[in-house]
């Protein structure tokens, strides 16, 4: 059976790192437990921009309560002589980004002879904030998500996503789930706009996200304290 494959970014998806805690977002334990009772149908990796170490111990964090679920891909950033490079958290390789800039390309990773073995029989989709991240991907292999901060704890984007993904293995036995088009065609709208600011010089490529509108003035309780100051 073909699996579907969820591979997530970490900060400002799944969570937010501030003076030395780490916030995790309201859903992210429902949907990760989701995955685990699901690993038949699903697999799980994680890509980000943050360096190495900072990276590996935020899924470790994560997965902590998950014992054998094992992501299919974690992908992580490393600076050395020669710039910026994309690291494999499990086999230490490294690999240049796209033209120099940090957006994650779905496939040319899947097409990738080091990678490709393991995406063979699975749709991945990239779950990010980033709007870059989102422009340099089909539809088909993003799901656009609201950035996410720790003052914001009535957030339920991450219940969008489970429930969506929950729906649609109910009726298709372990289909992934359909992007919806109209959050699509908004994040693809800003992202045009926000791309013609970042040519003027106005906003940082890297850092570049979806506009949220939904902030509270509330704290959510920080979990254990990771070494955030290799976070992106």
């Amino acid at each position: 059976m073909k699996k579907q494959t969820y591979i997530f970014d970490l900060d400002e998806t799944l969570i937010h790192s501030t003076k030395g805690h780490l916030y995790i977002r309201p859903y992210t334990h429902k949907l990760l437990s989701f995955f685990y009772k699901n690993q038949h149908l699903y697999n799980i990796g994680f890509w980000s921009n943050g360096l190495k170490d900072y990276v590996q111990n935020i899924i470790t964090i994560l997965l902590k309560p998950y014992k054998g679920l094992v992501p299919i891909i974690k992908l992580a950033r490393i600076k050395n002589e020669d710039g910026n490079k994309i690291i494999d958290l499990e086999t230490n390789k490294l690999y240049d980004y796209k033209n120099k800039h940090l957006a994650k390309d779905i496939v040319r990773l899947i097409n990738h002879k080091d990678f490709s073995k393991r995406f063979k029989n699975t749709q991945p989709i990239l779950v990010d904030d980033l709007i870059e991240n989102i422009c340099a991907n089909k539809k088909e292999h993003v799901y656009p998500i609201m950035p996410w901060r720790n003052t914001n704890k009535k957030d339920k984007n991450l219940l969008t996503l489970y429930k969506s993904i929950k729906n649609k293995t109910k009726k298709q036995n372990g289909g992934g789930i359909e992007i919806n088009a109209l959050l699509a065609t908004f994040a693809i709208s800003l992202a045009a706009g926000y791309i013609i600011k970042n040519m003027n010089g106005t906003k940082k490529y890297s850092q570049t996200r979806i506009p949220s509108t939904t902030i509270s003035t509330s704290s959510n309780k920080p979990t254990n304290k990771p070494n955030i100051s290799n976070k992106s």
